[in-house]
Parts: C-alpha cells; sequence; structure tokens
C-alpha cells in the first residue's frame, strides 16, 4: 500500500478559500454550483460549516483573500 502524501500548505489554503467562497454563497447557488439538492440535510450543514469558515479565512488572509483564492497551484 503506498504511503499517503500529506496535502501541502498551498492545498490546505486552497481548500480552505474555496470553503469560505462556497460558504458565502446562498445556499440556493451553493447546491446548484455542487449540484446538490436544497432539500439535503447533509447538504444545509456543510454550507452552513463553509460560511463559518468564510469571515475567519478572510479576516486571516485580509486584502490579500482574492489573491490566494485565485492562485493556481
Amino acid at each position: 500500500k503506498p504511503t499517503p502524501i500529506p496535502p501541502s500548505a498551498a492545498d490546505v489554503l486552497s481548500s480552505l478559500c474555496s470553503d469560505a467562497r462556497a460558504g458565502e454563497m446562498s445556499f440556493e447557488d451553493y447546491c446548484s454550483d455542487f449540484g446538490l439538492d436544497t432539500d439535503s440535510r447533509a447538504a444545509e450543514k456543510t454550507h452552513k460549516i463553509c460560511a463559518g469558515y468564510a469571515p475567519r479565512v478572510r479576516e486571516l488572509l485580509g486584502a490579500d483573500f482574492d489573491l490566494f483564492a485565485d492562485t493556481e497551484h
């Protein structure tokens, strides 16, 4: 069995930015963008978690949030 490779700092930051942007969407837009059912409790729970991350990630990165969020790695 191959040894799993831990995520890089860039991978983690990219995921946090992606989650933050998802959390800033309306629930309906979030479901539409990710192909989820608006009646799904799991989708609602995940969206709420992302919405909780959004202001904290924006605060952490400040004015550079969009720069980090738009950077491909």
